[in-house]
């Protein structure tokens, strides 16, 4: 439900009260937050702000540093060391940008986590805003590994001024895929990652999706009075990017940011079940080279079954492959489609309730499905290689470097796939 002010929103959504006291700057304009967790190394990650160019109005950067109830005295004792080196760090010299730590060491274990730690700091955020006597501000998600590029701040307020229907933005993200700060293993599992990432998203693109948008956790951007009207970020230990932006995608209110970049560390890490880190780890214990993806043909599928959306109002669906009508007869397709007639009075907004229907997790639950029918998973360099001799552009599939920067410059110029239907 819509809420009505920004007050009701803290009122009702609220996790812990205030928690800085000291009022903000009124020309505030971006909150930056950052949860920390075991995180000895997020300096790098402070300096890059520091260092970017400043944005019109004031900007805050709040560090969330949680940890569970249940968590032993050396992971509390981390968090400390934590808090003593931003402390440090802060009051060395004077500071562009004003930091803030909030710092919750006894989080129920059922809810501990990034999701919760995000929320912490948004709703303290909102707040800030409130105080400030802003309508409306920018909600900035990164995470204590990243490094930014020096626009970084300026252009997120760019693309909010000049985009102003759009109510969260997804920004460029490039790991690492090189260097001395890990082990090459390290790098190309990140590569490898990134990879897959890029390859699942232009799958769900060249298929007809119109709610395929990149996400990252720590490459977020959205308007304060969004953010309250979908009442504010869930707990979700794992995947909130992911349940926080699909609230906006069917409404069209997505975009992307492709000028500015965040440069997560390709680092191995368990704080993320299913996180860049989690998954980097578990590729390298498998001690394998293949890294698993979709086969091709489940995106093929998955066009096919797309392009049958508009025919449904008609009741003349061509057909399809068997595997696809049994994950139709499975989820009972028919009561969605019956239930869609009676809900809509054309086929525009018909296709629309189908898409609203399948998006996110169905849509996950339909390529899952799908590749158990097709049998074992390829390699990600053959599918992504494959996928790109079908767009046109030959890369040998033996080179994960160039088939990377072959899909970051085909994304790189940000479309509208979040449109609604017409």
């Amino acid at each position: 439900m819509p809420i009505s002010s920004h007050l009701s929103y803290l009122q009702k959504h609220r996790f812990l009260p205030r928690q800085i006291a000291i009022p903000p700057k009124p020309n505030l304009a971006i909150v930056v937050v950052i949860p920390v967790h075991r995180e000895l190394n997020l300096l790098n990650t402070l300096e890059s702000l520091e260092q970017c160019e400043s944005p019109r109005g004031a900007v805050e950067v709040i560090l969330v540093l949680n940890a569970s109830i249940a968590h032993g005295p050396e992971i509390h004792d981390l968090q400390t060391q934590a808090a003593q080196l931003i402390d440090q760090w802060v009051r060395a010299q004077e500071r562009n940008l004003a930091y803030w730590v909030i710092r919750v060491d006894d989080l129920p274990k059922k809810h501990a986590g990034v999701g919760l730690a995000r929320k912490i700091g948004l709703d303290e955020a909102v707040d800030r805003f409130e105080q400030a006597g802003k309508e409306d501000g920018i909600l900035v998600w990164l995470d204590a590994d990243c490094e930014v590029m020096p626009n970084y701040l300026t252009e997120i307020q760019h693309h909010f001024q000049e985009n102003p229907k759009k109510d969260v933005s997804s920004i460029r993200f490039e790991h690492p895929v090189s260097g001395n700060a890990f082990p090459e293993k390290v790098y190309r599992g990140a590569c490898l990652h990134e990879l897959h990432l890029r390859y699942y998203l232009q799958g769900l693109r060249n298929a007809g999706h119109p709610y395929a948008c990149p996400v990252l956790g720590s490459a977020l951007a959205v308007r304060s009075s969004a953010y309250q009207r979908m009442n504010g970020m869930n707990r979700r230990k794992t995947g909130e990017a992911f349940y926080f932006l699909h609230k906006f995608t069917p409404q069209g209110k997505t975009s992307e940011l492709t000028s500015t970049c965040v440069y997560p560390a390709p680092r191995i890490s368990d704080r993320v079940p299913m996180g860049t880190g989690d998954t980097i780890s578990k590729w390298l214990m498998l001690d394998t080279d293949v890294y698993e993806t979709f086969d091709h043909q489940v995106f093929v599928d998955l066009g096919a079954l797309i392009a049958q959306f508009p025919t449904y109002w008609l009741h003349q669906p061509n057909e399809l492959p068997d595997r696809v009508l049994a994950f139709l007869e499975e989820v009972d397709f028919a009561g969605i489609l019956e239930e869609a007639r009676e809900h809509t009075a054309g086929r525009q907004a018909f296709v629309k309730r189908l898409f609203n229907w399948f998006e996110g997790l169905r849509v996950q639950q339909f390529l899952q499905y799908v590749q158990q029918q097709l049998g074992p998973r390829p390699d990600v360099r053959l599918a992504a290689a494959r996928q790109l001799e079908l767009m046109g552009r030959a890369v040998d599939a033996s080179n994960e470097i160039e088939l990377l920067q072959a899909y970051r410059e085909i994304q790189q110029t940000p479309g509208e796939p979040n449109e609604p239907v017409r």
